[in-house]
């Protein structure tokens, strides 16, 4: 039996709704089962490794080469892995069954024009890791260039909450959270919010009382945007490798570089742009020709990154929850895009998209929302182009559209 949360106090709450705390109380769970079995039966014990870090899949040619890191366990010395697997997908097939590596990179064969996606798990004696993000790589014949994806959307969060001297609770209206792949604990939007209304019954249940008719899995990150991205950047003729943010060392030599920012943003866990990316990003758009690609929900909003999206960058924020309608239009094809603005079981949506305002002469806008007419995406530069959507790319509905959508962002 497990006494530790409690469904009627708020502040427990706040936090079982999180999967980085879902994660870390049933990894402790786990550890204190195996520490009480050991001392009972007096055996030792090997901890489960932690998921693999700083993973990067880069084209060599014919082959291509995953490296990544392994997590150490600062608590569990005995958790760190010994063998990990590697997972081999193509296209929209079934991952295998994997391939033991001893070390932490290895070199794969592939075959031109098919898509290839990878991820890797760590192994001990006391099991295996949970999987790493998932990336891809495509080489692609006659390639008119090759583009490094950038993963750097890797943020799980708790629906919005709020608390003040009367009221308290989750509006999911404003944020339902990014759950880690998916969630199936959502009933029901809240609407007793005042802290001072008690249970009387199950059908009058007071404060936190909320609505039992729309249960539903929510879809939430799944770490294998490189895959929706690297399939539009094929269709438009580019190669691609991709990593984690983590991984990104020196860029330079790529002809694109496509950042995924998707629901990432500042908060006590994450950040939407670390330091070591800002540097690496900075140079790059230094160069002539260079041609920089960043798509994000949030992409405007960091207060900590400000001066390095206004000076390096050359964007800042317009306005945020831009558009209720989730419909985009782009003037130069004609064409009209839709986002996923609705919870579903299939693709993650998005609630706020940001209206973006170049800091350049050199400006052009992409893409309007229909119903604010507010810029979507602009480019700014000259010499060298950066490209700036205000939404996530993934979250265009559809396949044909996302490749439609990343010839203009190319072009």
């Amino acid at each position: 039996i497990v006494e530790l949360l409690s469904h009627q106090n708020f502040a427990d709450m706040r936090y079982a709704h999180h999967p980085a705390f879902q994660f870390t109380v049933a990894r402790a769970i786990y550890k204190a089962s195996l520490r009480y079995l050991s001392e009972m039966y007096g055996t030792g014990y090997v901890v489960q490794p932690l998921p693999i870090t700083t993973f990067s899949a880069v084209l060599k040619e014919d082959s291509v080469q995953l490296s990544w890191k392994p997590a150490a366990d600062k608590l569990e010395p005995s958790a760190f892995p010994t063998t990990y697997k590697v997972y081999i997908r193509k296209e929209d097939g079934s991952f295998d069954n994997g391939v033991l590596v001893k070390g932490t990179s290895c070199t794969l064969p592939i075959e031109k024009d098919v898509l290839y996606r990878y991820k890797v798990t760590a192994l001990n004696q006391g099991g295996e890791s949970f999987p790493s993000e998932e990336l891809s790589v495509c080489q692609v014949a006659d390639a008119k260039g090759e583009a490094l994806i950038i993963n750097a959307f890797d943020r799980v969060s708790s629906p919005h909450y709020f608390v003040n001297e009367t009221e308290a609770g989750f509006v999911h209206e404003l944020d339902y959270g990014i759950p880690y792949h998916y969630d199936l604990s959502f009933v029901g939007h809240q609407y007793e919010f005042n802290q001072k209304v008690k249970y009387k019954n199950d059908s009058n249940p007071g404060w936190g009382a909320s609505g039992r008719d729309t249960a539903m899995v929510i879809q939430g990150n799944t770490f294998n945007y490189p895959y929706i991205h690297g399939k539009a950047l094929r269709e438009n003729g580019y190669s691609f490798s991709s990593c984690s943010k983590n991984a990104v060392t020196k860029i330079n030599n790529y002809d694109v570089v496509d950042l995924i920012l998707g629901e990432q943003c500042d908060t006590p866990l994450f950040e939407l742009y670390p330091t070591n990316l800002q540097q690496t990003l900075f140079e790059y758009v230094q160069q002539k020709r260079s041609k920089l690609i960043i798509t994000g929900a949030y992409v405007a909003s960091s207060k900590k990154s400000e001066l390095f999206m206004q000076k390096g960058l050359r964007y800042t924020l317009l306005q945020d929850s831009a558009t209720q309608n989730g419909l985009l239009y782009a003037a130069s094809q004609k064409m009209f895009y839709n986002l996923q603005i609705w919870p579903n079981t299939k693709q993650y949506f998005v609630q706020n998209v940001e209206a973006l305002s170049p800091i350049d002469t050199n400006s052009e806008t992409l893409l309007y929302y229909t119903d604010t007419n507010l810029p979507a995406a602009i480019t700014v530069g000259k010499k060298s182009k950066i490209v700036v959507a205000g939404f996530p790319f993934e979250c265009i509905i559809g396949d044909e559209p996302r490749r439609y959508l990343m010839k203009l962002l190319l072009e």
